[in-house]
């Protein structure tokens, strides 16, 4: 048996970024399961992502962006960015705010199964070197997406000592009990801040 300490049983949530006139709105994602791939973005005024890694102590672990970069032409595609901002780097701490906030940019405004497993090693460097019982394992919780099922990554993961923990299928809206308070908190704060 393994016992996870409350900050380190962390939920991964995705909401997708949609701009509109009087600033930025952050709505709920509903995923697409597809195998092996993130969701494609159809909608023209979505700019992006976020996912937010938070533990149920309420800790904002990490939240990572991915914005979408215009393409006008094929080869703009290829196109991506990555951008790491420590809480050192920050100008000021919110009371319960992220320890880093981790921006990427592609031509979709998704993670894809790279970019979610640079995000989950740079989750464990930072509750690793952060949390205030280092030594003990993680658990991360997620559904379904086939970007979270990657078996490298996993196992990878769990030689860090992180094991990730899947939701039963299309249940998520009403079993992940950090939507009910503590997400929705946190939405309220990003949805002020993306409208500073």
């Amino acid at each position: 048996m393994l016992h996870f300490p409350l900050d380190h049983i962390i939920n991964a949530n995705k909401t997708l970024l949609h701009a509109c006139k009087d600033g930025v709105k952050v709505e709920q994602l509903e995923a697409s399961y597809k195998k092996g791939g993130s969701e494609v973005l159809d909608n023209s005024q979505t700019i992006g992502s976020l996912t937010p890694f938070v533990s149920a102590a309420g800790t904002v672990w990490l939240l990572i962006y991915c914005l979408k970069i215009p393409t006008t032409k094929s080869t703009d595609a290829e196109k991506k960015f990555e951008i790491f901002v420590s809480l050192e780097e920050r100008h000021r701490r919110l009371t319960n705010s992220a320890h880093g906030i981790l921006i990427f940019g592609n031509s979709t405004g998704l993670l894809n199964s790279t970019l979610w497993d640079r995000s989950v090693k740079k989750l464990i460097e930072i509750v690793k070197n952060s949390s205030s019982t280092p030594q003990k394992e993680i658990a991360l919780f997620t559904d379904n997406l086939g970007i979270h099922c990657q078996v490298q990554s996993i196992k990878e993961a769990l030689e860090q000592g992180l094991y990730q923990l899947y939701f039963p299928p299309n249940c998520s809206h009403w079993i992940q009990p950090l939507d009910n308070l503590i997400f929705t908190i946190l939405q309220l704060m990003i949805r002020k801040i993306c409208q500073e």
